[in-house]
Order: C-alpha cells, then structure tokens, then sequence
C-alpha cells in the first residue's frame, strides 16, 4: 500500500489556490477567439497559443478540437499569398489554416491547410500559399497537432511570405563597425557567391570600416539557428573573386574568419548559410583571447572516407584527418604514439541511433603544419603548432602498422602504450562495418554517420579532451558500399549528438532527444542521451545511449527507477563489436526489471574479468524498454566497471512515473510536495503536468488535485 499523509485541510486548500493562481497568470492571448483576431498585413509576427482556448476547426494535423489564435488578413493585392510558420523562434509542432472571414473559421469555411511542411528549421513547422482577392478578408488560424501548444513566428506575404532583411542585398549592407549585431537570413534572397559551400543559400551583408591595422575576426559562434557560412569580401557584389576569406563549421556548424585589415579600409561581410536559413549573432572585432592552457587537439574536418573491401561481408574503412592545435602551446607529435584517432560508424533509423562499427585508432607518424584552422599558424617549436593544421588522407590513415588497440589506451590520462605493427586482411584493424548493417533495403530511410575521437597526451593533461570528437552524416553507396559526405564536418562533438540535432533529417533536431554530460569526479566524462516516445499503443518507449567520451573507468550498469505498480516490456540492449585481436568480451549486459527498476549490467566485474563487456572509451551502448506509464524526472544510476570513488554516478533524465498519479515526485508517498512538484513542472509546461488529465493548460490543474485529494490504496 502506498503511504498517504494527512493534510490538514487549511494547507490543502491554500496549496489548491496556488495552484489555481499559476493558472490564472497564464493569461489567455488576446486574439484567442475568433472575434478578436488581430489585424495584419504582408510581413512577420509572433505569437502564441499557450494559454489559449479552442473556437475553431481545420481539416488537417489533427488540430480541430486544440488551442487556437486568430488573424485577420485583407489582401493589399490579387496574388498568390503564402503564410509560414516556418522560423527558429517557433518551438512547436504547429498547424495552419486559411478561412472564409465569417467567424468561427471551421472545416466548412477552410481555404487551405497545412500540418508539417519541410522548412530548414523543423520538419513540425507549417506552411501554406493561397490565392488571394485584392481587398477580400480572411481568417488565418494557428493552433497545433494534438495538443501541442507554445510560441510561434508567423510570416504572410506573397511569393515566399514575410519580407526581407534590410541588408539582404550587398549594396544596401549595413553599416557596423566592432560589436556584436543580431541577424537574419530568414525571406532573403542569395545573390553572393563564395568558395565556401552555402554559395546558393539566402545571404545578407554587413559593411565595416577597420578603426585600425591588424587582424579582425568576424564569428557567428556566439549564436546561431542554423549551419552558417561566412566570408569577407572588398567590394560589391560578393563573388569567389573579391574574396579575403571564407569559413563554413569553424565551430560546429558555426563559422568564424580571420582576416588582415588596413585602418580605415573598408570590407563586405557576407553571411548565409549550407542549404538552410535562420538568425544569427555576427560578431565582429580583434581577435578573441587565448583559448584554454596548453596545446588543444581537434578533429577539425574529416576530409575523406577509404573504403578497403570486404572480408566475408565486414567492411574495413578509414577516415581522413584535418587536424588542428586550437590551444596556446605546441602539440606533441610522437611517431606510432600521440595524437591517436578512433574511428566509429553509427546509424540513424526509426527515431533511434545505434553504434554499428569501431577501428582501431590511427596514431602519429610525422606533422606538417599549414594554416586552414581559422587561426594565425604560429612558428617555433616541434609537433603540432599553435593554430596550426596538419593533414592526413584517409587512405594513409588506413594504414594498418599505425593502427593501435584501443585496450593500449587510457583516454582520460592520453597515454598510448606500445603495439605490435602487424598486419591483415582488407578490414583488420580498420573502420569495420557489416554490410548487412548498411543496407537501406533493411533500414530503408537510415542515416548513417561517421566519427573521429583524438586522444592526445598532452591536451588530456591539460584538461582539454572534451572537444577532440567530429562526426559527419554520409551516404552509402548500395553496391559498392563507398561512403560519401552527405554533411559538413561538426566539429568539437560526439556523434550521439546527431541524434538530437539531426534526428528528423540533417540539420533538422529532434525535439525529443536529450543530452546529458554525465562526469566522473576527477575522471573523464560520458555523454547521454534520451528519448521518450509514446506509441500507437498508449504505452512508452523509453531510450537511453550512453556514450564514453574519455572514462578509463568505464561504464559496468545502469539503472532506471520505476515506482511500484509501473508495468514494463520489451527491453533491450545493444553494444558494438571489438575485432582483430582485441581483448575485450562481447557478452551482452543482463537485464533486471523485476525490482524497483530497470537495470542492465556487465555481466563480470573489474575483479572477475579485467577485460569484461564494459563501456570503453569511444563506445556507445543504448538500452530500452517499453511502459505503461508516462515520463517523470528521475534518478538514473550508471555504475563503474573499474574500482574507485565513487563507484557510480548519478543523473537526472526521464523515467517512468509512479503508478500513482498523485505521487507527482515519485517517493512513494502522497503529500504536499506532489503539489509543489506538479506546480513546477506545471509552469515548466512539461507534458506530464500541463497536459494532466488530457486536457493541456488550466484544467490539468483541477484534474490533478481531484487525484491528489482521492490518494491512491
């Protein structure tokens, strides 16, 4: 039985009215009713529908009984108009219609209708176009699919809606001079070229005046909704032939150049984006102060992708290395030692990312230093240079004598041991992925994604091993199972983050994915992420990936609460194969669910089996399970395979929710700290409490507290 304390009824009742007063503070819009839709013309607005009620219809996305706003629109000109919500500043899963001006707008008065239309910012957002009488009226509703509700950016005009920026042409290129300025590609037209990619995305300009002589950097790494592009040139128009200098990814998908100015000389800056559009923060001045102590590695572009062949259906691939010293001290370059590069292979598939493929990592032969890392190349000194770039082809880095064990490898201290240089067939040591694994006949829609992770001994001392992983999204050819880029490089981070941030397509996040760093107290660090996704069913899907970015200590479980009552199925564990000699055991973790959680565990310690199934460095392991009951915040417990302090981690991610819906916070007794917990999570609009009771916003706080007050036996 679950333990219910008694509330004296004062402090229920003053508990309900807070609750009832947070409802009350979210004020519905003022256009929530059809018969005050706001007055608008061509051009752009925001808006919300949180708060809102529902008086109108539409015959798509599921949207005729959800939260709704309302515009009024009188067409300035016989045209075809489209209307979009197409923008980063919308954050929701939004529908649109168009109506005849009689309220309310429904189904029998629709002109138009969009739920999900692709757009560079969300596969959720919405747009539409329809023809439009000089001087007629019509009613332009926004809601959301189901239930969803939240903030929006509505753009309506003719051709593509909304107008453009100001400095959307370089001759009208606003003027700024050092500073930070807020921008935006959205509705710009392209009519700059560059040699970076991003030559036929939507562009605008920028005009500065040197106040002085020397090196300026323009960034957009401050801020950015989008894969920016950006380049300097000394006159109008922008073209590849008046360039000074192009970035695109500098930092991630953001760019940043550096370029020679003369005091008083005055230069073009061109931003667009790869294929995309959005806001921006351009930042533009002297050069930023020195980056972190010590020499900093990182994966700076993966310039290509060797395929070798096949033995008996594995494939054995490498990656090309653009390699750069973002630090402030030299970088050391050891032959057949550091820096050393694993390689790892992952696909993308029905909302889940999955680790399909690891090589050996690839160490160091000899450094030329060369500029291309968007910092000056220093002189002076042996191994990697400040700021500067050292290349390897892919080919070269396939070359299987340099190609160390991981098990030689301690990531978080850089160490590399020493290796027998042997050699073997067309996949040993290398990239090796099944083509099986590769088939888009078995994973039609797959994405598939490849990824570089440094270790370097002198940049793990110095604290700077957190951003030595790239990954980029390729294609894979059906027959000859060649990989090509599909991508840029995003530079400085694993690949679990493209399950969020390109979990829809590329470039496109999805909103359901989580990323959690989860650190060992003066140790190395993995990442999380998750995902909770409700099925046809009614019943949960839960996901969980943990990747070890750089952990000697490795991971040995992991542990999901659930309250009792919680029904749970389907679980499930997934890891990666070690090949050609590894030590390392490929048994698959046990799985527990008959207790107070869901657990996965190594199924030999430290002290049985030194080289057990644990999660090494630079691998991914995912564990799922279905439910009966909606997400919570929990706590979540990953153990540590090798001995030390502390023995585990702990972490906060979604779990499941206790099977009694009054026990909000999940500790198994029914007190007023639910109610504080629900308010909290009521304000945060988290779908477990605003939407409590099937019915989003107000109501879901007197349906919680009519479960609060019954308790649960």
């Amino acid at each position: 039985m679950l333990n219910q304390r008694t509330l004296r009824p004062r402090s229920a009742l003053a508990c309900a009215a807070v609750l009832v007063a947070a409802g009350a503070a979210l004020a519905q819009p003022s256009n929530n009713n059809c018969a005050n839709a706001i007055v608008i013309g061509n051009g752009t607005v925001a808006g919300t529908t949180i708060g809102a009620s529902n008086d109108g219809s539409a015959g798509c996305g599921a949207s005729g009984t959800n939260a709704d706003v309302w515009y009024r629109y009188i067409a300035p000109a016989t045209a075809t108009i489209t209307v979009t919500t197409c923008s980063s500043s919308t954050n929701y899963d939004t529908v649109i219609s168009v109506h005849s001006a009689v309220c309310p707008g429904t189904t029998g008065t629709q002109i138009a209708c969009n739920d999900d239309a692709s757009c560079g910012f969300s596969g959720l957002h919405s747009t539409l176009t329809f023809s439009a009488v000089a001087g007629t009226e019509y009613l332009i509703r926004v809601s959301g699919f189901s239930s969803n509700v939240g903030n929006f950016e509505l753009s309506i005009g003719p051709g593509g809606g909304g107008q453009p920026p100001v400095n959307d042409a370089c001759a009208s290129a606003t003027v700024i001079g050092n500073g930070s300025f807020n921008g935006t590609t959205n509705n710009a037209l392209a009519d700059g070229s560059t040699s970076c990619v991003g030559s036929a995305s939507p562009d605008v300009y920028y005009r500065y005046t040197a106040p002085a002589t020397g090196t300026v950097v323009a960034s957009t790494c401050t801020a950015a909704t989008f894969d920016t592009t950006i380049s300097v040139h000394s006159a109008c128009p922008a073209t590849s032939a008046n360039e000074i200098a192009c970035n695109n990814d500098f930092c991630l998908t953001r760019s940043q150049v550096s370029f020679q100015a003369v005091q008083g000389q005055q230069y073009i800056i061109r931003v667009a984006g790869v294929n995309t559009s959005g806001t921006f923060t351009l930042t533009v001045g002297d050069p930023p102060p020195p980056g972190p102590s010590g020499p900093d590695v990182t994966h700076h572009h993966i310039n290509g992708i060797a395929n070798f062949g096949a033995v008996s259906g594995i494939r054995g691939y490498a990656l090309g290395s653009d390699t750069c010293n973002i630090g402030n001290q030299n970088l050391a370059w050891v032959s057949s030692g550091t820096p050393a590069l694993g390689m790892n292979a992952y696909r993308l598939h029905n909302g889940r990312l999955l680790q399909i493929g690891l090589g050996f990592a690839k160490t160091a032969c000899c450094v030329a230093n060369g500029s291309g890392c968007g910092l000056a190349c220093q002189g002076g000194g042996s191994g990697l240079r400040v700021g500067c770039m050292d290349v390897y082809g892919a080919s070269y880095n396939g070359g299987q004598t340099r190609l160390a064990p991981r098990s030689v490898i301690n990531a978080y201290t850089g160490v590399i041991g020493s290796f027998p240089g042997t050699t073997g067939d067309a996949a040993f040591r290398r990239l090796q992925v099944a083509q099986t694994d590769m088939s888009t006949t078995t994973f039609s829609g797959a994405r598939f994604i490849v990824e570089g992770a440094y270790v370097a001994t002198d940049d793990a001392q110095a604290g700077n091993a957190f951003n030595n992983n790239s990954y980029m999204i390729v294609n894979v050819n059906q027959s000859s199972f060649d990989m090509s880029p599909a991508s840029g490089t995003f530079t400085g981070h694993p690949a679990i983050f493209a399950w969020r941030d390109h979990g829809l397509a590329n470039n496109t996040p999805d909103p359901s994915v989580s990323l959690i760093p989860v650190d060992v107290p003066s140790e190395g660090r993995f990442w999380v992420a998750t995902k909770v996704t409700q099925l046809p069913s009614g019943r949960y899907l839960y996901d969980y990936a943990v990747y070890n970015l750089n952990s000697d200590r490795s991971g040995y479980s992991l542990s999901v609460p659930k309250g009792a009552g919680v029904d749970v199925s389907n679980t499930g564990f997934h890891d990666v194969s070690y090949h050609s000699g590894e030590p390392f055991s490929g048994t698959d973790w046990a799985i527990d669910s008959s207790g107070g959680s869901v657990s996965w565990t190594c199924t030999q310690t430290f002290a049985q089996n030194v080289n057990a199934n644990a999660l090494r460095w630079g691998t991914m392991y995912n564990f799922w399970f279905e439910s009966d009951s909606a997400p919570t915040t929990g706590q979540v417990t990953l153990g540590l395979f090798k001995p030390g302090t502390p023995s585990e981690v702990v972490f906060e991610a979604p779990v499941p929710s206790s099977a009694c819906l009054a026990d909000f916070d999940g500790n198994g007794t029914v007190e007023v700290s639910d109610i504080f917990a629900f308010l909290a999570s009521w304000f945060a609009q988290e779908p477990a409490a605003y939407e409590f009771g099937g019915t989003p916003g107000v109501p879901a706080i007197f349906a919680f507290l009519s479960v609060w007050f019954a308790g649960c036996n």
